[in-house]
């Protein structure tokens, strides 16, 4: 187990920071809800974490509000920190920094992974996935390399190994080292030839050991002694040893500790991501789900209460057209009747007449008066579109006008007779 894993627990976070987390959330953030999810993570998980609103600038000059997470993890993460959660999060990965207002003796290490504003740039940034990836899994891996790579440096230290940018040839090309210079070429050297008929068996061999006299060394220049070849049984003892089974002696390199301890920090956090992704797809089956049948059974509903609808209407209109049909059968027998009996086919206008000559004169009066006041406006209308003249118009106007009084003279005179009949019986 990691030191990641034996110093963390959940905290109970208090119920009005929890309430005002949930708030800040809402009004500042586009996936609220994975947001407030990630940061109450967070902070259950390290109890020396603390969150705060702040208004952060980025490189581009541009303020806005955002949730930072600060504070120092002794036991894993010695550093002070400030986690800033962008408004997009989780589609942007947050923005960690080292809190330089704390730092009191020490420096940022600038390097691979921190630059002199103290932004750190970890691996995870660069495989970000809105999916997979949450603020607690980048809190994991600053510890972790904070294990081999301090991010931070004494005042008075010198700055690590850092390559000058000048020197480094442009982008696009491809420099080659500079290659040694050559030494200066031996002499060659001569040696005596003997006649073409002599057979080379009958040279003898040189040994090194002769010495030679000084017109020799002035003459000729002999190439340097042949190391002698490594004993075979040696080599077979080299060859022969098993790796596998060679046990190893310096357990005290730190090298072989680092080694160690990075592959076992590597193993915790692929299993620690292989359970998150588990757990999260789990979720989200288990969600789509749940949405899925809740869907069915909004649009079962509407589909029964729609078909309960409908076949109430039908049967409501079917009943109606019954008791018209029926209507209209019994209509059509009294009208047959009628012509049984009078013999003749009936005239339907013949039959519709009031009740006495005298409303039947005041149905026509009425009719009269209309018609006038309708020829009178639209005469109006010919004047205004000059269609007539206006001798024309007015000569008409006071024909019609004349007929109009006269007819609702004797409008009122049938009226006070009609009245007065009504009276008398």
């Amino acid at each position: 187990m990691s030191s990641l894993d034996r110093t963390s627990g959940i905290v109970s976070i208090p119920q009005p920071v929890v309430n005002w987390l949930f708030n800040v959330i809402q009004a500042i953030y586009h996936d609220a809800r994975t947001t407030f999810h990630d940061s109450v993570a967070v902070l259950s998980r390290f109890d020396q974490f603390r969150p705060r609103t702040r208004v952060f600038t980025n490189e581009n000059g541009i303020s806005e509000l955002l949730l930072c997470i600060y504070g120092t993890l002794q036991d894993i993460l010695p550093v002070p920190l400030l986690l800033w959660i962008p408004r997009s999060y989780p589609l942007v990965h947050p923005l960690i920094y080292l809190d330089l207002e704390q730092l009191e003796d020490s420096r940022p290490s600038v390097g691979d992974y921190v630059n002199p504003n103290g932004l750190i740039s970890l691996p995870i940034f660069s495989r970000w996935s809105a999916d997979t990836n949450n603020i607690l899994q980048v809190i994991q891996e600053a510890a972790g390399i904070c294990q081999y790579n301090c991010f931070l440096r004494p005042s008075g230290a010198p700055m690590q190994d850092s390559i000058d940018p000048r020197t480094l040839p442009p982008q696009g090309t491809s420099r080659s080292p500079d290659l040694p210079i050559k030494p200066p070429r031996p002499p060659s050297i001569s040696l005596p030839l003997k006649s073409a008929s002599t057979s080379t068996s009958d040279i003898p061999p040189v040994s090194s050991k002769v010495p030679l006299a000084e017109s020799d060394y002035n003459n000729t220049v002999s190439p340097p002694p042949v190391p002698p070849k490594p004993p075979t049984k040696a080599l077979d003892v080299i060859t022969n040893i098993d790796l596998l089974d060679t046990e190893i002696a310096n357990y005290e390199d730190p090298l072989y500790h680092k080694a160690l301890l990075k592959l076992q920090w590597k193993v915790n956090e692929l299993c620690l991501e292989d359970e998150q992704l588990l757990q999260k797809n789990l979720y989200n089956r288990k969600d789509t789900v749940k949405s899925a049948v809740a869907q069915f059974e909004r649009m079962l509903d509407y589909e029964s209460l729609t078909h309960k609808s409908v076949s109430d209407s039908i049967r409501v209109r079917k009943t109606a057209l019954d008791k018209e049909t029926a209507n209209l059968a019994q209509r059509s027998k009294d009208i047959e009747e009628y012509e049984r009996q009078n013999g003749c086919r009936a005239d339907i206008l013949s039959l519709i007449v009031a009740e006495s000559v005298m409303i039947n004169q005041l149905y026509e009066l009425v009719a009269k008066d209309c018609a006038i006041s309708d020829t009178i406006h639209a005469l109006s209308r010919l004047l205004c579109s000059e269609s007539i003249k206006l001798d024309s118009f007015v000569k008409k106007t006071r024909e019609l006008a004349r007929q109009q009084f006269l007819t609702r003279m004797q409008i009122q005179k049938v009226g006070s007779i009609i009245d007065s009949g009504t009276t008398s019986h």
